[in-house]
């Protein structure tokens, strides 16, 4: 009956909201990942740029000279796994946003459709117990 139906639906309401999550959980996990990624590229770039200092500090100039080569590469590295980040966020963000609000709408129409056929069969049911009770009461006659 109705309250069969309803179940029937939450609970494929909740598993389909199971698995968004566990998605979700799985896209946030790789962003952190490339968040660490960045800040050990980051992490490398600043100890590059304290050796060269060093090495120009202690008059160093031929090998501060070939941490150039390095420290574009560290630059670089370091552009690069912030660009990933950023746009991995920004996606993240935004096609959450846009799946949240499609969801929600196509969640709320199958609920509305379940409900409207639950409360059909619930009329059907009523007014087949009026008509049993008013054959019931035109044959006692």
């Amino acid at each position: 009956g109705e309250p069969r139906i309803i179940e029937r639906l939450l609970q494929e309401i909740l598993r389909y909201e199971h698995g968004c999550i566990l998605k979700l959980k799985e896209l946030l996990k790789l962003r952190r990942d490339v968040i660490r990624c960045h800040e050990k590229a980051l992490e490398t770039k600043i100890k590059h740029d304290r050796e060269k200092a060093t090495l120009e500090n202690t008059g160093r100039m031929d090998k501060a000279l070939r941490m150039d080569y390095k420290l574009k590469e560290d630059r670089e590295r370091v552009q690069i796994t912030y660009d990933h980040a950023l746009y991995m966020t920004k996606g993240l963000f935004f096609s959450e946003i846009n799946r949240f609000s499609t969801r929600k709408v196509q969640a709320l129409n199958e609920m509305m459709g379940t409900l409207s056929a639950a409360f059909v069969e619930h009329n059907k049911a009523v007014q087949e117990v009026w008509d049993n009770s008013i054959k019931s009461l035109h044959s006692r006659r």
